[in-house]
């Protein structure tokens, strides 16, 4: 029999007890310590957090803050593709989970992948920045030159107005030259624009808009000064040719006077007519020499032309002379009549010719310049009626000295001074009418400038009064756009529509305004008409500024609108997804394996990828949606977590369920060997034994899969789990249905092998295996602190006890079939006994051990 239980001892080594060992899944408490993978995970979680929000963050307008950017892009990259090249290299710590640290490396170089994404889309926006920056500088360095030329241009002393008009026109085509720097600058911000945050965008909007209306403001500047450079011109030339035309005029007037040199003077009624009419022509020439002369002055206050004053200096001045000398002319020429009383009607003829013809040049002077505002209008249009005050007064004179005249006549020569007078007198009181008509009309039209000017000043006041209410109603609304809802957002925009077509009307009035001022231009000074021109472009750029802040401000909201519309799309759609990714989740019951964390592998991006995007969407969300979307992300990472764990528990379960099927078939092979006929009765008899001796270790295993199962007994269907019990019952009443068998067919081997046995041999046999036992139990026992160790160790201990178990059932056999009993008193009988209880007791203490550990 010993070599028949050396054989089981053996066998049992080699058996099921093997396969158990083999297939068993074992829980390394080492493993908790082995953080590599974990760790990897970990780094590449928040390597993937980092790269998503670095490639989601907006740009910078600062080109150093975009580096920054750029090298944290890259820093991801390189620390990413630095752990990749560390996969490429041999790793022997990594073979016991082969699959987890591949598919880790998979999801690294997919992170190599978006980093480097992430790299090239910050170096685009970093191009785009610097291009801003560069072009930024290149219009205030373009700005800072054209201010400098056009100061130069008008304090520098320039000879000519024409000459300085040249420049200025030459100045504003260079500046439309240059204005192609503005433009590139206007395109690279729409570029950028879109990668910027709202902030950023309006700072970079308002960058702008300054920069623009800087340009603007030093064009209307040089425009206004051409266009006062450009009247200025126009006065002196006109101003010359008047001076001109006088001393043409002049000139004619000293030729009809005849010879400065002829002493004797006789009386001659036509000549003496002749000099009446030139005497009065020389009185207008004086008057209108002495408004040239006020022009002149009115110039001069201005005037940074040296040329032009200097020729109008010289103009007036040979005028002056010509006066002078046509004057001293006059007086010598006018011949004197022997007749005392033709000399006195000669005298107030002459004198009235003159008034009249001063009077009708006065009247043609105030006529020129009609002033600006309405207050210095109603002044003329004043000083104009006293003028028919006086004109009515000598109208009057005039009748009396023609009465006065008519008493005279017989005294006066019938054939020569009589026709003289009469005709003089005809053209006196014709010359008087005319001059009355004139007045009349310079009156008439004075009062039509003045209802001009009244009508020009009542639509500028209403512009300046439109465009300060304008102003002021935009400075309360003010910030109104942020927070709106879309229905607030809407009526904005309708009402920037109505102000729109309001401004639009208001550009139209005011450009009519500026051609009415064109018109009027020549009846204006030169201070008067930069002025109102200045007034004028100013209402103008004010209202094209309204007119464009408003489309801009139209523009925002529309894209405001979108942009919140477009938010609330993707608000839909991310929350839609993650509750999907929450239901499908949710679907995962049992059994969840390590194939289904990698079918929900990808969620883990998507969630990070949603969470950025809830932060980007943050200014448009409602708070409380907000936190609801955060609730479910939180809930998702909980979940796959609580997937993670459940893996690892259910692949624990579905092993333990794997071990015991195939331990069944292969305990159902080894049964049926006991059965064979044509397999000895020793085999039999050993193989029975050797199953005799695993079962207890199977039915361990068969609870220890129960015990599991009822862990996850959660995570199943009623229906799921009551299959699984049933499944693991039904494995457990085989075992329990082949241990009978194979008790039945050893005992009746039993006796068949036992006939050759003596009793005495055996006896002595036993009590040496027992104490061999002994002395094995005896020996200090060192087991690992491991799931696999203990076991080994309480198989090892269940297989001696059954085994002990089994020799002294087969001593008891032996006396029964004997008819011999030993005796309780034997000292072989007791120390058999004793040693059996020791051994029996120390494997019982040593199982029980193994279980507290477990």
């Amino acid at each position: 029999m010993q070599d028949i239980f050396t054989d089981i001892q053996r066998l049992s080594q080699t058996g099921p007890k093997s396969i158990l060992i083999e297939i068993k899944p074992w829980e390394d408490p080492m493993r908790i310590l082995n953080t590599s993978l974990a760790d990897l995970q970990a780094r590449l979680s928040r390597l993937v957090v980092r790269v998503l929000g670095c490639r989601n963050r907006p740009a910078d307008l600062s080109p150093a803050a975009m580096a920054l950017q750029v090298e944290e892009a890259e820093e991801c990259r390189q620390a990413a593709q630095t752990q990749v090249s560390v996969f490429s290299q041999p790793r022997e710590a990594q073979t016991a989970d082969r699959e987890a640290f591949e598919h880790v490396e998979s999801q690294w170089g997919t992170a190599v992948w978006d980093a480097s994404e992430a790299v090239h889309c910050k170096e685009a926006q970093l191009q785009l920045v610097t291009e801003t920056d560069r072009q930024t500088q290149t219009v205030k360095a373009t700005l800072e030159k054209l201010s400098g030329e056009l100061e130069a241009l008008t304090t520098s002393p320039v000879e000519s107005s024409s000459a300085e008009a040249e420049e200025l026109r030459s100045f504003l085509r260079g500046m439309e030259e240059d204005r192609t720097v503005m433009g590139e600058l206007t395109l690279t911000l729409t570029k950028l624009s879109p990668h910027l945050n709202q902030a950023k965008r309006a700072a970079a909007q308002i960058q702008q808009i300054g920069l623009q209306e800087e340009w603007r403001s030093l064009e209307r500047a040089s425009e206004k000064t051409l266009y006062c450079v450009n009247g200025y011109a126009r006065e002196t030339s006109s101003l010359l040719a008047e001076i001109s035309s006088l001393q043409e005029q002049l000139e004619v007037i000293g030729k009809a006077t005849g010879s400065p040199h002829s002493t004797t003077i006789q009386w001659d009624s036509k000549r003496a007519q002749e000099l009446m009419m030139v005497n009065a022509e020389l009185t207008a020439a004086q008057q209108k020499y002495l408004y040239l002369q006020q022009g002149s002055e009115a110039l001069a206050h201005s005037s940074l032309y040296e040329k032009e004053t200097r020729q109008i200096e010289q103009g007036l001045q040979q005028v002056k002379e010509q006066l002078d000398r046509v004057g001293e002319q006059v007086s010598s020429q006018t011949p004197s009549s022997d007749n005392p009383i033709m000399n006195k009607i000669h005298k107030v003829m002459m004198d009235a010719f003159a008034w009249a013809k001063q009077m009708e040049s006065d009247i043609e002077g105030r006529r020129r310049k009609v002033a600006l505002l309405p207050e210095g209008v109603h002044r003329q249009i004043k000083d104009l009626k006293k003028l028919q005050w006086e004109m009515a007064a000598k109208q009057a004179q005039l009748e009396a000295l023609v009465e006065e005249v008519e008493e005279l006549l017989p005294e006066l020569d019938q054939a020569d001074e009589v026709p003289m007078v009469h005709s003089s007198l005809v053209s006196l009181e014709s010359l008087s009418r005319s001059t009355t008509e004139k007045l009349a009309k310079a009156v008439k039209e004075m009062e039509s400038g003045l209802q001009t000017r009244e009508n020009m000043s009542e639509q500028i006041a209403d512009l300046d009064s439109w465009v300060v209410g304008h102003l002021h109603r935009e400075a309360s609304r003010r910030g109104e756009g942020e927070g709106q809802s879309a229905k607030d957002l809407d009526r904005r925009v309708r009402q920037i529509q109505e102000t729109l077509v309001e401004a639009e009307k208001q550009a139209a009035v005011s450009e009519a305004l500026l051609m009415r001022s064109r018109d009027i231009a020549s009846e204006l000074s030169i201070t008067e008409n930069c002025l109102l021109n200045e007034k004028l472009t100013n209402l103008q750029e004010d209202i094209k500024s309204i007119i464009s802040y408003e489309k801009a401000n139209q523009q925002e909201l529309e894209e405001l609108l979108q942009t919140q519309d477009a938010s609330r799309q993707k608000v839909t759609t991310v929350e839609k997804s993650l509750r999907q990714m929450l239901v499908d989740l949710n679907r995962h019951r049992f059994p969840v394996t390590r194939q289904t964390l990698s079918t929900i592998e990808p969620f883990k991006h998507m969630i990070m990828e949603h969470k950025c995007q809830v932060d980007k969407l943050q200014p448009f969300i409602p708070e409380e949606k907000k936190q609801e979307l955060l609730c479910v992300i939180s809930q998702l990472h909980c979940n796959m977590s609580t997937l993670s764990m459940k893996a690892k528990e259910h692949e624990r379960y579905l092993t333990f369920r794997q071990c015991v099927e195939e331990l069944r078939e292969n305990m159902e092979e080894q049964v049926l060997q006991t059965k064979e006929e044509n397999r000895g009765e020793e085999e039999r008899y050993t193989t029975g034994q050797v199953i005799l001796t695993q079962l207890p270790l199977i039915k361990r295993l068969c609870e220890e899969a129960a015990d599991e199962l009822q862990s996850i007994s959660q995570d199943l269907y009623p229906s799921q789990l009551s299959a699984e019990r049933g499944r693991l019952k039904q494995n457990l009443e085989s075992f329990q249905t082949w241990e009978m068998t194979v008790i039945n067919n050893i005992q009746i081997l039993e006796w068949g092998l036992l006939k050759e046995v003596h009793l005495q041999s055996e006896q002595r046999a036993v009590l040496a295996f027992l104490r061999d036992i002994q002395r094995e139990l005896q020996q200090p026992c060192q087991v690992e602190p491991t799931e696999e160790a203990v076991d080994k160790e309480h198989w090892r201990i269940v297989t001696l006890r059954m085994t002990v178990e089994c020799r002294l059932r087969v001593l008891r056999i032996l006396e029964r079939k004997k008819g011999t009993r030993q005796q309780d008193g034997s000292p072989e009988y007791s120390e058999l006994m004793d040693l059996k209880n020791a051994i029996l007791n120390e494997c019982d203490l040593r199982m029980a051990s193994c279980f507290v550990f477990g």
